[in-house]
């Protein structure tokens, strides 16, 4: 299961700069969650698949941009969880 994130404000003055750390999940740690500071009033969570190369930027491709991290993560496994170990 992820862990409990704390509020996170968002700060224009930082737009673009990461808010958080990077958290890993999934099989292989394969995916990661993390906070963007925006220009608007809230941060962005993005989630990035490891497996998936961006070609533009040659990182590991965002598959996932939104308002929280609970959508962002949304239907993604957690490795942690027995029922992904079954899935995979």
């Amino acid at each position: 299961m992820a862990k409990a994130v704390t509020q996170i404000f968002n700060d224009p003055r930082k737009a673009g700069q990461m808010a958080t750390k990077k958290e890993l999940f999934g099989e292989f740690n394969q995916y990661a969650v993390f906070a963007v500071h925006t220009r608007g009033e809230q941060i962005c969570w993005f989630v990035t698949n490891a497996e998936r190369i961006d070609d533009v930027t040659g990182g590991p491709a965002v598959i996932r941009q939104a308002e929280t991290r609970e959508m962002a993560m949304a239907g993604l496994a957690d490795q942690s969880s027995d029922d992904w170990k079954e899935a995979a």
